[in-house]
């Protein structure tokens, strides 16, 4: 991932070398894994500069997997620097390069939260099985329902001052904060959205 105006400078002359190679390729495998190359890089360029211009504000996150590069992805979406966002953390520059370049994957939630909440930034996800809801409700856990594969379920705040709210894209109509309820189904997954 992009995420530095050096990084997307060393990406661009990259790229400029691997077309060079490209067209220097004689047989057609050695072309088409170089086109495949010159594909992906230029995709990270384009949601870099969609990204650092603004036209890109909002990101899906479908597993945790993703959260990581959504949070820098937050960083550059509001202009901020590695040094200005480790300066409202109170803590050092080199500790959020660490954290971007492993995608903050040894962050604890506590971390992420204050992440978000210091680039302005909110959660909202789904906590859903990886299997197949059985074909009769569950009667026991948070809740259910007489009706089929539903399940309801009371979702609850954090703390403060993290301003992060989990809220369950079903269909049009989520499970919001104070836990009113609607079917779990298989919509989307999670999205960090920009606070207002």
């Amino acid at each position: 991932m992009i995420n530095s105006e050096r990084r997307r400078n060393v990406a661009q002359a990259k790229l400029a070398n691997l077309v060079k190679s490209r067209d220097s390729q004689t047989d057609e495998t050695g072309r088409f894994v170089y086109t495949d190359l010159i594909d992906e890089l230029q995709t990270q360029i384009e949601r870099y500069d969609a990204i650092r211009s603004g036209i890109c504000r909002t990101f899906a996150v479908e597993s945790m997997d993703d959260l990581g590069p959504a949070l820098v992805s937050a960083r550059l979406a509001r202009g901020i620097t590695q040094r200005e966002l480790a300066d409202e953390l109170g803590i050092r520059e080199q500790n959020i390069q660490r954290d971007e370049d492993r995608e903050y994957e040894a962050a604890g939630i506590a971390k992420l939260a204050e992440v978000l909440d210091a680039l302005g930034y909110e959660f909202f996800g789904t906590v859903r099985p990886r299997v197949t809801q059985p074909s009769s409700p569950p009667t026991a856990g948070v809740g259910s329902s007489s009706t089929s594969n539903v399940l309801t379920a009371n979702i609850l705040r954090p703390p403060a001052p993290y301003g992060i709210r989990f809220i369950h894209l079903s269909g049009h109509m989520p499970i919001d904060v104070a836990g009113v309820s609607n079917p779990i189904d298989t919509g989307p997954a999670w999205i960090a959205e920009e606070l207002s």
